[in-house]
Parts: C-alpha cells; structure tokens; sequence
C-alpha cells in the first residue's frame, strides 16, 4: 500500500512526493470498533480550538464523573448541565456533549452503520449535532474511523503546511488553490494531510 502511494504522489504532486520521501507514508489508522465512536467524538469535542494540555485536563475532570471512567451516554443524559461545566467545559461544548448524546441515545446516529456509509452520509450524520461542525466530522473521519481521502480545507494547520510547501500567499483565492492543488492526492488526501501536519512541526 505505501509504495502505492508513493508512485501515486511521484506521478502526480512532487512536491508531496518530496514530503514522503522526507517522513515516509504515515499509516492513516482506525478504530472499527463502533462503541468507541461515541467516546471519540465527546474527546473531539472538548478539543476544539483547545491546546492538548487544557484539553486533557477537561478530559480527565470529564472522565472522573464515570464509574467506568469511560464517557456513558445515559449517564450523560441524567447529568446536571453545570455537572459538564465543572469539568471545564464551555457552555456551548456542554450543549453539543448533551446534543450528542439525545442523538445516539435516540440512534440518529448508527455508528454500527459507519463502515457501510460514505464520508459525507457519515458527515452529514454528524453534522446534525449542534457543536459539531465540517472540521469536527473531518478529524473523526480521519483519525477515529481511518478514512483514507479525506482534507479539511479549513484546518488551520493544513491551509498553513500547504502555504508552506507551494510557497503560496495569502490571497482571496487563496482556499479555491488549496482545493484545486488538494485534487492532486485523490484517493489519498488523508495521506497528504498527515503528511502536511508534519511538516509544519518540523522543517522542510
């Protein structure tokens, strides 16, 4: 499968091409058990717009109202909103902790269906939670579920590993480039966006 990808790249962007001879194919992973989706999802949640620090410490807190110390949907649902916001949580992540758990508790939301669906059913399914945006469903679908075409055009690190590695500039048609330059991956844009994420923490 690597070397797949990486004639895929050297055929068709060498400019990615050069980040895999840099880092290698990084392994785009999931998890196929379907009762870790709900947990993973509460975890993106909290992680929005958070460093990893702040956002492991409202894990923890999050976490300790469990006997389990896993995230319960129905224990959820009997919890005191403030009983969320102690634990650190925005009021508006509360909302979507709760929201997400009606959901699933009501099953909108058939996560034992995900690995029959396409990304954007599966986005869209999220998508109807309020507190879950593109972004949010981009990353489950990435790093929870394994998908492996998925880009976030509207992931900060990305647009910045992108800017970076085509010496692009900040203009008005800034994001429609990002997108026609991302086309160049299909059927591999999570193996680029893993790829661009590393870039931007190290030199190219």
């Amino acid at each position: 499968m690597s070397k797949k990808i990486t004639n895929h790249f050297k055929q068709n962007d060498d400019k990615m091409y050069s980040l895999v001879q840099r880092y290698g194919v990084i392994p785009v992973e999931g998890e196929s058990d379907y009762t870790s989706y709900f947990p993973k999802l509460c975890r993106e949640i909290i992680g929005q717009q958070l460093s990893g620090y702040a956002a492991k410490a409202i894990r923890t807190r999050f976490h300790s109202l469990f006997r389990s110390g896993k995230p319960n949907v129905k224990k959820i649902l009997t919890l005191e909103d403030q009983a969320l916001r102690d634990a650190g949580m925005a009021w508006s992540k509360v909302r979507a902790i709760k929201n997400l758990s009606e959901l699933t508790h009501s099953k909108r939301i058939p996560y034992e269906k995900f690995s029959l669906m396409s990304d954007g059913e599966i986005s869209e399914c999220l998508i109807q939670v309020k507190g879950i945006g593109s972004w949010t469903a981009e990353m489950f679908l990435i790093f929870t579920l394994g998908r492996k075409d998925v880009f976030s055009v509207g992931d900060l690190g990305l647009r910045k590993g992108v800017v970076k590695l085509y010496q692009l500039r900040e203009t008005k048609t800034l994001h429609d480039r990002i997108l026609k330059i991302s086309k160049r991956w299909l059927p591999y844009r999570s193996y680029a966006s893993l790829l661009l994420w590393k870039s931007i923490d190290e030199p190219v």
